[in-house]
């Protein structure tokens, strides 16, 4: 796995502790905007990956059970960045600290990280600055995704949304996934602006094809 460090190289002290925690120089990469770096293939590393917006993406890796590397990235095409933070007491105490492996995590199959992922997608829609951004056209897209998944696995759809007080709500919001309250109009009248543009940038800073909404 590789994880964007920034638009420069990092510098001789970022490079001495990237070296302590087993990165290898030679495999630090340059690709469209930014340096990429490889995580090692070490047990004790941990690496979570969160989605908290459409266009945004957080890494946070972990050795010895203390967070060492902190990555905040924005995809957007009109606003895009990476931030790389190296947590030198982290980094100083993860070294001192007894080796251990952490539990892995159980992974979701590939059904639930499709459900997962068009549910949150939904979530940030109607919930958070989702719709206020310009996203509120694709509900129609989502819904139709959701009913397809829905009648693919019944049980595991029943089970994610049951565990999950949004999901839940959204499901009241849209019975069967279909807008019968025909809320989509309600949040596409959210936008700031119509020309706001439905797309963000690859994960190297290059740009996907966009188009006005």
């Amino acid at each position: 796995m590789e994880i964007p460090f920034g638009s420069r190289a990092p510098n001789k002290k970022e490079f001495a502790q990237l070296k302590q925690l087993g990165f290898d120089p030679d495999k630090i990469t340059f690709r469209g905007r930014y340096y990429f770096l490889e995580i090692p293939s070490d047990p004790r590393i941990q690496v979570n990956e969160l989605f908290p917006a459409f266009d945004r993406r957080e890494i946070h890796v972990q050795l010895n059970g203390f967070e060492v590397i902190s990555i905040n990235q924005k995809t957007a095409i009109y606003d895009s960045w990476v931030f790389c933070n190296l947590n030198k007491k982290n980094i100083e105490q993860a070294l001192l600290c007894k080796e251990f492996i952490p539990e892995k995590k159980q992974e979701l199959t590939e059904y639930q990280k499709r459900l997962n992922g068009c549910l949150r997608s939904l979530e940030i829609i109607i919930f958070e600055d989702g719709a206020q951004r310009g996203y509120a056209n694709t509900i129609g897209d989502h819904l139709q995704q959701l009913i397809k998944l829905s009648e693919e696995n019944p049980n595991e759809h029943n089970k994610l949304i049951a565990h999950n007080k949004n999901y839940t709500q959204l499901y009241e919001m849209f019975p069967h996934w279909v807008d019968q309250y025909e809320l989509q109009k309600k949040y596409s009248a959210m936008e700031v602006n119509p020309l706001t543009v439905a797309s963000t940038g690859h994960y190297d800073g290059t740009l996907q094809q966009c188009r006005p909404m």
